[in-house]
């Protein structure tokens, strides 16, 4: 298994489950949308407050958040209201993961809106655990961004020129991207375990995923890296796009919201094929044979540890005296 067939295996995987992508996009929409309204009103009373207001919807520029950040100061009101919203939309995110990993894995069944909603309300609690352990996974990204700014602090000082200085940022933001891909694909691949063995032992999967993805990076991660690229192309080429439509007439606002979510639209459908490109990695590690855990109850076993099914699970079924 390379990372190069694991992602033509991910898109089959995501090409037979095209109505699951159509159901995750669209209850990804509604769960954004409830958090977008509240973020809207917070981003225009804001532009309102900064010269760069009224290019906001024409040109976005980063000046625009930095004069925001500048002139109004603490917004604590703001991220009060921000934080919940952010941990709604991505306790959503999460549960609708469930499902799509739960799909993916099973694509040799006949797809059905239940068994998508099965897997979203099974695997949902593990994978928010998985979430909240998975700042272990970033802690490399925190140290390494620590590091080079107070090494290059120290060895070019304040009057830093700007050969250096460019340098410097340059081998930052390149380190910085490859550990957070670490991070996400740790996740991804402690997700794919938990999902593969039916385990809830998230803490411990997750420890597993960043250890393999540690010892083999180029295949671990050759998958995110080619999906990142491919979604930073189409991202440059949407925002060329999007800053020549003029969004203050009806019908080209119509045409603007239709790329917006035709855009949406393609990175599930990534996420689709770089999840199933890990599951397909995560079962070649594993053995071409490997199967599930099963659950087990004590109360369906017969005395020799066979499974009993039926009338055989009932102890009077077999006494003489029954019946």
């Amino acid at each position: 298994m390379n990372a190069l067939r694991a992602l033509i295996l991910g898109w089959e995987k995501a090409k037979r489950r095209k109505r699951a992508v159509a159901l995750y996009w669209a209850f990804h929409t509604l769960i954004a949308l409830v958090a977008a309204v509240p973020l809207a009103g917070i981003g225009i009373t804001q532009a309102a407050r900064t010269r760069y207001g009224d290019e906001l919807l024409r040109d976005f520029d980063l000046m625009f958040v930095l004069e925001a950040a500048y002139r109004v100061g603490p917004l604590d009101w703001a991220v009060f209201i921000l934080v919940p919203l952010l941990m709604l939309l991505h306790v959503g995110v999460v549960y609708l993961n469930g499902g799509a990993l739960h799909v993916l894995r099973r694509d040799n069944e006949a797809y059905s809106p239940a068994l998508f909603w099965g897997g979203a309300g099974l695997y949902f609690w593990r994978f928010l655990r998985v979430s909240l352990y998975s700042v272990l996974a970033w802690v490399p990204l925190f140290v390494v961004n620590g590091a080079i700014r107070k090494g290059a602090g120290k060895i070019w000082g304040e009057g830093m020129v700007g050969g250096p200085v460019f340098v410097a940022t340059q081998v930052r933001i390149a380190l910085l991207v490859l550990l957070a891909g670490y991070a996400v694909s740790v996740v991804d691949y402690a997700r794919a375990r938990l999902a593969a063995e039916n385990s809830r032992r998230a803490f411990k999967q997750l420890i597993a995923a960043m250890v393999f993805v540690a010892r083999r990076p180029w295949l671990a991660m050759g998958p995110w890296a080619a999906l990142a690229i491919l979604f930073g192309a189409v991202s440059a080429l949407y925002l060329k796009v999007a800053n020549f439509v003029p969004v203050t007439v009806m019908p080209a606002a119509i045409l603007m919201i239709v790329l917006q979510q035709a855009f949406i639209l393609m990175r599930i459908s990534l996420r689709f094929i770089g999840w199933g490109a890990v599951i397909e990695i995560d079962a070649a590690a594993r053995g071409e044979g490997h199967e599930p855990e099963q659950e087990v109850f004590s109360h369906v076993h017969g005395g020799d540890g066979s499974l009993r099914a039926g009338a055989e699970a009932d102890p009077e079924a077999e006494s003489p005296a029954a019946g």
